[in-house]
């Protein structure tokens, strides 16, 4: 009981706003191509504290239910560089991968650690015009897999104002991924 009235643990459980969402495309023929019919979901990311972030997003499952690799870039540009993460691991910080009622898409999420200090510090600055870089979600677990799909990273507002914009026509998308999100 103490413990549910500890100010620190009711700030746990409120709600917020993630610091970046990124509309992630698929990668056609190697190159990102933002449309309706390669739009895979979106991915959310919290800055829980330096250099910790949380990741979560709702992508198309494309018939696997598997957890696929998530890394940061500058870009979603072949030449971009990679942005220097890792994932936790081990029995309880395993990713966790769920199938989604509709049988079409899945929710993931991770944990990482050891993130680059100057893209955290660029998540806390990003302003409505600008991105913080990019994340790319592989085909699989490994992160040195092709990329299957590539985002920017954007304020939630703006990558929301973003995808009204883009997919304006509700029969085109498979799901609203920022149906369940106050952002």
């Amino acid at each position: 009981q103490e413990t549910l009235a500890d100010p620190d643990f009711q700030q746990i459980l409120e709600k917020s706003a993630p610091n970046a969402v990124a509309n992630m495309y698929a990668y056609v023929d190697g190159v990102r191509t933002p449309a309706d019919q390669t739009y895979v979901g979106s991915i959310l990311l919290y800055k829980v504290a330096d250099p910790l972030i949380y990741v979560y997003g709702q992508i198309l499952a494309n018939n696997s239910v598997s957890y696929r690799a998530i890394t940061f870039w500058t870009s979603c540009d072949d030449n971009a560089t990679e942005i220097a993460s890792s994932i936790f691991s081990g029995e309880d910080e395993e990713p966790r991968v769920h199938l989604d009622p509709d049988q079409e898409t899945v929710r993931q999420c991770s944990l990482l650690h050891d993130v680059d200090r100057e893209f955290c510090d660029d998540l806390d600055t990003i302003d409505n015009k600008e991105n913080a870089g990019a994340v790319v979600i592989h085909q699989n677990e490994m992160s040195n897999s092709t990329r299957y799909a590539c985002g920017y990273l954007k304020l939630p507002a703006t990558a929301k104002i973003q995808f009204y914009r883009d997919h304006n026509d509700e029969s085109s998308i498979h799901f609203d991924p920022f149906i369940d999100f106050m952002l």
